[in-house]
């Protein structure tokens, strides 16, 4: 019987234990199955399938309708909410590759005039629980910001994005088309934040003529870029000029 459905015989045996079938025993204690114990076990194995639980299909063994519409409502409701974590899940996997798309860009195209793509910053404070669920959702919205003078760092804040615009006292960064950027990687020891790759890149700024009092750096993720160096955070950093 095992070899008709493609199961396991334990798996049988355990429903058997559960009382979902009840094959006839012969005087040597073989089972033997009839038609009825075959159309039995294709009815548990289609409830199965359906998401029913154990106690579902005991259920349905009753023949009562109100009972089995019951539970196949419950049996939908529990497959719809495993589709939205699955899509939910192959959203993040799909957002993940994009983010390592980015950092392989930036590390072949860096120093390229590029925007920052997201509207708003507002100040990090974990003592505001909105903020606090916001980015323990998703840790890819934290972003560092440095404000320089004269190639030296005065501040740094620490930000959440904000795709839409509003009206708000926290607001650190407020996008305007009127600015020009230059985007470019900054890393930083995971373990070891001030050991970052800021400084000589505000020396190549000033090589090169320009100057910053600006700059918002968007977490990517954190890597080994060879095994046996340390973890670093990767960020697309935007200097304003």
């Amino acid at each position: 019987i095992s070899d008709l459905f493609n199961i396991n015989t334990s798996k049988i045996r355990y429903w058997e234990e559960q009382k979902l079938i009840a094959p006839h025993r012969l005087p040597n204690g073989y089972r033997q199955y009839n038609v009825k114990d075959i159309i039995t076990i294709s009815n548990v194995i289609n409830l199965k399938k359906m998401n029913f639980s154990l106690s579902m299909i005991k259920d349905a063994q009753t023949g009562q309708t109100d009972l089995l519409q019951k539970n196949l409502k419950l049996a939908n409701k529990s497959i719809e909410e495993q589709i939205a974590y699955l899509y939910d899940a192959k959203k993040r996997i799909q957002h993940q590759q994009e983010i390592i798309a980015e950092y392989k860009n930036l590390v072949t195209n860096s120093f390229t005039y590029s925007q920052p793509d997201f509207a708003q910053v507002r100040n990090f404070n974990n003592t505001n629980p909105i903020l606090m669920q916001k980015y323990l959702k998703d840790n890819l919205d934290y972003v560092i910001i440095f404000k320089i003078k004269k190639q030296k760092i005065l501040l740094t804040q620490e930000g959440i994005i904000l795709n839409s615009k509003e009206a708000n006292n926290d607001i650190l960064y407020s996008t305007s088309l009127q600015s020009k950027w230059i985007s470019f990687l900054f890393k930083a020891e995971h373990a070891h934040p001030l050991n970052n790759n800021l400084r000589p890149i505000l020396k190549f700024f000033n090589q090169e003529g320009f100057s910053t009092n600006l700059i918002i750096c968007k977490y990517l993720l954190s890597i080994k870029e060879d095994k046996n160096e340390k973890k670093l955070d990767i960020y697309h950093a935007y200097a304003q000029i």
